[in-house]
C-alpha cells in the first residue's frame, strides 16, 4: 500500500499496487529456488520469522527441508525500495544443483484499452538496453534474453515494480503470458540464475533490490 498516494483526488483510499498471490486481481513478486529434479524448494516446507514487523528495518525468514537449510532477510531501504538476501545452505550428505529465481505475475485487462504516451507493460533493460512489451504483444510471443547487467518488471502509467539483480551473477529473463482459468490473463517477467552446484555444508547467496512504488522523476 502507497499510504502517500491516493486513487483519485477526491478519494482518501490509498494506492494498492501489490496484492497477494491469493487474491482476485494479484499482482505479486515471488523468489525461490528449483533444484535438477524441478522440484520447486519455495512450495516445501513454511517460512518462519524473527518479527512480524519492520520496526528494526529488517525481518529474516528461515525455512528447513530435508536438504536445505534457507534463509531470506528483507531490509528496508530508501524510496520504496527492498533488499532481498537470499541464503542457501546444503544440509544433505552429497552436493546439490540449484538455480535461484526472482519473478513478478500480474493480471490484466486486455479490454481496457491504452491511448497514453508512456508505456504500460512489461518492461527490462538487458546490457542497458530498454526493452518494452505491450500486453497485447505478449499474448502472441514470449520474449527471453541472457545478461550479467539488467533488471525486469512491469511498468503502469504512475508506477512501477521491478526486480534488480546483483551484477556479480549472469541471469536469464524471460517475459510470458498464459490463462488462468481459462479466463484470466496472467502476464510474468522473471529472471532466473545458472545452475549453481551446491557442496556438503556449503552456502550460496543471491541478492536483489525490489522496487514497487511511483514513477518521480
Amino acid at each position: 500500500t502507497l499510504r502517500k498516494y491516493k486513487i483519485s483526488k477526491d478519494s482518501d483510499e490509498n494506492v494498492q499496487l501489490l496484492r497477494k498471490k491469493l487474491e482476485s486481481e494479484s499482482y505479486f513478486i515471488d523468489f525461490g529456488y528449483i533444484t535438477k529434479s524441478n522440484q520447486d524448494i519455495n512450495k516445501v516446507a513454511n517460512w518462519q520469522s524473527n518479527a512480524d514487523n519492520f520496526r528494526n528495518g529488517s525481518v529474516t525468514l528461515s525455512k528447513t527441508t530435508e536438504q536445505f537449510f534457507l534463509e531470506r532477510k528483507i531490509t528496508i531501504q530508501d524510496k520504496y525500495l527492498f533488499k532481498i538476501t537470499d541464503s542457501i545452505t546444503n544440509i544433505s550428505k552429497s552436493s546439490q544443483e540449484v538455480k535461484h529465481y526472482g519473478l513478478i505475475n500480474r493480471g490484466f485487462s486486455l479490454d481496457s484499452e491504452s491511448f497514453l504516451i508512456l508505456h504500460e507493460g512489461p518492461i527490462s533493460v538487458i546490457d542497458n538496453e530498454l526493452q518494452e512489451v505491450t500486453f497485447k504483444k505478449l499474448t502472441k510471443e514470449d520474449f527471453n534474453y541472457k545478461s550479467v547487467n539488467g533488471w525486469t518488471g512491469f511498468s503502469d502509467k504512475y508506477w512501477l515494480s521491478a526486480i534488480i539483480p546483483n551484477k556479480s551473477k549472469s541471469y536469464n529473463y524471460n517475459m510470458y503470458h498464459y490463462l488462468k482459468n481459462d479466463l484470466d490473463n496472467r502476464f510474468q517477467t522473471e529472471l532466473s540464475s545458472n545452475w549453481y552446484e551446491i557442496a556438503q555444508n556449503q552456502t550460496t547467496e543471491f541478492e536483489y533490490l525490489i522496487f514497487a512504488g511511483p514513477k518521480e522523476l
